[in-house]
């Protein structure tokens, strides 16, 4: 499922592969972003992916999204961050957040490689990491408030997604 209706192709699959286009749509605006995703089904739930993207400019990001809606929210996306490549964990619980989150951690990471990254949630907790060699993961969070994500906090009624994002400001 995506976020409100397509107006534009922004992804194709190629090779057994999601490619998104990476857009000037941010997660948390009221646009239609580049997200594919898939309703977290049970409290106890995992997903993973491996990301390979290139950021060309600082603020670039592309990854692996807990949603619940456009207000709440946690991205695990690689990107960049004053010129080198990072992983970095952003989380968006109301209104008063800007419309990417706020950053909750992040770690640098080798520059153009593919890069797996994994959510783990564990009814109200939600684990983060990330692998930059496969099957050697790194926890970047761990207990994350996954309460943020539930229908009583962030009110509606479909629940969380996970899925896959891509945003560019589109300068390099």
């Amino acid at each position: 499922m995506t976020l409100r209706t397509p107006k534009e192709t922004w992804s194709r699959a190629a090779d057994g592969a999601l490619v998104l286009r990476a857009r000037n749509v941010a997660l948390g605006s009221l646009g239609q972003p580049s997200y594919w995703g898939r309703r977290q089904q049970h409290l106890g739930a995992e997903a993973t992916t491996r990301v390979d993207f290139r950021p060309a400019g600082d603020g670039d990001r592309a990854g692996l999204a807990a949603l619940q809606s456009e207000d709440f929210f946690y991205l695990l996306s690689v990107g960049r961050e004053g010129g080198r490549e990072v992983v970095r964990l952003e989380k968006r619980a109301g209104k008063g957040d800007p419309p990417h989150g706020v950053t909750v951690a992040s770690a640098a990471i080798p520059a153009g490689r593919p890069v797996d990254l994994r959510i783990t949630a564990r009814g109200g907790a939600y684990d983060f990491a990330y692998a930059t060699e496969p099957g050697r993961w790194t926890t970047l969070v761990a207990g994350a408030d996954g309460t943020i994500l539930s229908t009583h906090t962030a009110g509606g009624f479909v629940g969380a997604t996970f899925g896959l994002y891509a945003f560019s400001d589109g300068t390099p």
